[in-house]
């Protein structure tokens, strides 16, 4: 049988079609189909991590950056991993607080009990103001202002002289440290607190008449606001001599009553006698200008608890949540003025 040319040449081309074809697609390593590195349509590079680049890191792009392992993308920028954005912390948000924990100071920090002052929390706690919640001490920053060194001037914006009628009008003499609190419902809004203005407590005597030390003196209530002459208002004067109170001995303001009866919150005011002894004011009108005696002990302290110039401070001594007066070796019941303890 005879092949015409024509076809010949059609079989021989069809043949060398088919053996390229073979060829192309025995070659594993090329790319064409893109099943072996991924190059051609970027679904796999062969390093496990699904994201194309061959490192198997798993960064992902964010903005102009990209975000390693342990960081997410938020507003083009990597912050912390954090499944609730509200606990991102940090001057980069590279922190992620745990639940119960709050941003303080650029750091993680867990609260405590509420509060309303420092001293509602444990020693090594502070009240923060932001939070009204007791938080450790050494994990925020203490605010702390030191003035560079200089000459200190001060202006006096104030100045007290005792009222210049009355049976202590002489009495102008003062060598102990005053004493500050908020004695007075200054904003009638039924409660003492500082809302109101504070209030100055010192004892006063008569140097000219009576000398110095451990004379006559009298118990002085100022109100703490000047008034626009330059002058001090006193609220009220105590002691009245019956007895008298020592000249030269401290004040202690503070809550005598337990804590638990809030109807009486105002401070009371502890000083020592002339000679020996110790009374307690209490106020009976809320502008300060009545007080009357809460208690009064004639006996302690007595010279050999106390060398004269005697302090009394007010503390909850055996924790029953009602403080005790505490003078010199010997300590008195704070509602009372009975003896609780003498060393």
């Amino acid at each position: 049988m005879r092949i015409a040319w024509t076809d010949l040449r059609v079989f021989l081309l069809a043949l060398l079609l088919a053996l390229g074809a073979a060829a192309c697609g025995d070659d594993s390593s090329a790319s064409g189909d893109g099943t072996a590195d991924g190059t051609a349509d970027g679904t796999g590079d062969g390093d496990g991590d699904g994201d194309g680049d061959g490192d198997g890191d798993g960064d992902i792009p964010c903005g102009v950056t990209t975000c390693t392992a342990g960081q997410m993308c938020m507003d083009d920028e990597c912050v912390a991993e954090c499944e609730d954005v509200s606990r991102l912390c940090g001057d980069d948000l590279e922190l992620c607080c745990d639940a119960g924990d709050v941003c303080l100071a650029g750091g993680c920090v867990t609260p405590t009990d509420d509060c309303e002052f420092t001293e509602d929390c444990e020693l090594d706690e502070i009240c923060d103001p932001t939070i009204m919640k007791c938080v450790p001490r050494d994990e925020v920053p203490v605010c702390e202002f030191r003035p560079p060194p200089g000459e200190f001037t001060p202006d006096i914006a104030c100045q007290w002289t005792p009222p210049a009628v009355g049976e202590f009008a002489s009495y102008d003499d003062v060598v102990q440290t005053p004493s500050v609190a908020n004695l007075t419902d200054d904003n009638e809004d039924g409660e003492t607190d500082t809302e109101d203005v504070p209030d100055i407590v010192f004892i006063s005597f008569d140097r000219q008449a009576d000398g110095c030390c451990t004379s006559k003196g009298v118990v002085r209530i100022v109100d703490g606001q000047c008034n626009p002459d330059g002058t001090m208002t006193t609220i009220a004067t105590l002691g009245n001599g019956s007895p008298f109170i020592g000249n030269s001995s401290g004040v202690a303001l503070g809550n005598l009553h337990p804590a638990a009866e809030t109807a009486k919150r105002s401070p009371e005011i502890v000083v020592t006698l002339q000679g020996g002894g110790t009374v307690a004011y209490e106020r009976t009108a809320d502008d300060g200008s009545a007080w009357t005696e809460m208690w009064r002990n004639d006996n302690l302290p007595a010279t050999t608890h106390t060398q004269a110039g005697a302090q009394p401070s007010l503390a909850d001594v055996n924790g029953d949540g009602s403080p005790e007066v505490v003078i010199g070796n010997v300590v008195l019941n704070g509602q009372t003025g009975v003896k609780v303890w003498d060393g």
